[in-house]
């Protein structure tokens, strides 16, 4: 390496070791995230950020260092965003069907219709503590 900052990057030694620290702290923050992640809520969702990742990875090489975009760089990111996007709206359509399932079986709403038992869970019930109020002021 540290031949190659004397004599394979043109910005100098400076920006090359400046651009190889930044390299491993965004790393290290993406792996921790990423641990985080898993940790928080389960593994396929870190997986499927992951694929994200590897997406914008690739683009960023070629919009920021001018990188050839050949047939497998193509085909790989098309890839990780079809897999991206397709994670992303099916979770869209269960989220949906779920709330659509809890409204009904709630009773809430059905057709459109609001029924007189949202109309009950909105009106105020007195505290069935009478022990429990709030006192402002002495």
């Amino acid at each position: 390496m540290k031949r190659e900052s004397k004599e394979v990057f043109d910005k100098g030694e400076v920006v090359y070791w400046a651009t190889v620290m930044a390299n491993v702290v965004t790393w290290q923050l993406c792996f921790m995230g990423t641990a985080g992640m898993v940790f928080l809520t389960c593994s396929l969702t870190g997986g499927i950020c992951m694929t994200a990742l590897l997406g914008m990875n690739v683009l960023g090489g070629v919009l920021v260092f001018g990188e050839d975009f050949g047939g497998s760089k193509a085909v790989s990111t098309v890839m990780c965003g079809w897999g991206f996007c397709s994670y992303v709206y099916g979770m869209y359509v269960k989220m949906k069907k779920q709330l659509e399932h809890d409204d009904h079986h709630k009773g809430i709403i059905s057709n459109g219709i609001l029924h007189a038992r949202a109309v009950e869970m909105a009106a105020p019930t007195p505290s069935s503590h009478p022990h429990l109020h709030l006192h402002i002021g002495v």
